[in-house]
């Protein structure tokens, strides 16, 4: 073989599977607490469209939004200038958009992890309501 094989990352990619594979329930539940709260701040905010199950029981850790008037793709590029990564489009699941009713426009997918903190989904919120302002203010 030629090369140097990636010692450092084969010993990283096992040792992050032993830890998922130790914490499956602990992640679910961080990733279900953290979407739920951030679900709940949309929720104060005005155009803004959540697809998800209301069943906590029944979500993974993601979900998606749409913002009324808004292109996902421009918004989603207003949060990347703010440091925020989120996914616009389709995300391989066009079944899913056409039962949404979202085929033609695409969601914004957000998608915190087991080590998001709560101060995060919070400062996402904000961003998110203050880009709402902004864009409100130029019209």
């Amino acid at each position: 073989e030629g090369g140097t094989p990636n010692i450092a990352g084969i010993s990283g990619l096992r040792e992050g599977i032993k830890y998922v594979l130790a914490n499956r329930e602990t992640i679910l539940l961080r990733e279900r607490e953290r979407c739920a709260q951030i679900k709940k701040g949309f929720s104060a905010l005005p155009g803004i469209k959540v697809y998800a199950s209301p069943n906590k029981s029944e979500t993974a850790g993601l979900f998606s939004f749409t913002v009324e008037g808004e292109d996902c793709e421009d918004f989603a590029s207003a949060l990347a200038e703010k440091d925020i990564a989120v996914r616009a489009g389709l995300h391989c699941a066009p079944l899913a958009h056409k039962s949404a009713g979202t085929l033609n426009t695409g969601t914004i997918r957000v998608s915190p992890c087991v080590f998001t903190a709560e101060w995060e989904c919070s400062a996402f919120i904000n961003v998110v309501s203050k880009i709402l302002g902004a864009q409100k203010n130029k019209n």
